[in-house]
């Protein structure tokens, strides 16, 4: 957004006269404070956009088996704690129910 991108008139009309000014001196402060990247960074990327033509870069090898991963690692904690809940996994309440009287005491 630049000086110019910025429209008081783009301001709602029922604002008061004073906020509606300190509204745009606001608005023109961040603009001006905005931090602009180095010219040498705009320089690399625009280059470097340039040489590919806007063309993205190829998907990750094995992009499918990782996904897998991923969905299979966070799909078995869920899976271990649901069959500790239906009292036949490894975080299953005691059958004799001891542990539930002495956490109640």
């Amino acid at each position: 957004m630049t000086p110019r991108d910025f429209d008081p008139g783009e301001l709602p009309d029922d604002l008061d006269p004073p906020d509606r000014t300190a509204l745009a001196a606001t608005a023109a402060r961040l603009v001006a404070a905005r931090p602009v990247p180095s010219p040498g960074f705009r320089g690399d990327l625009r280059r470097e956009t340039l040489a590919r033509g806007g063309v993205l870069h190829r998907r990750p090898a094995r992009l499918r088996r990782r996904v897998l991963a991923f969905v299979v690692a966070g799909a078995l904690p869920v899976l271990v704690a649901a069959s500790g809940l239906t009292g036949s996994g490894p975080f299953a309440p005691p059958a004799d129910g001891a542990a539930h009287v002495a956490q109640t005491r």
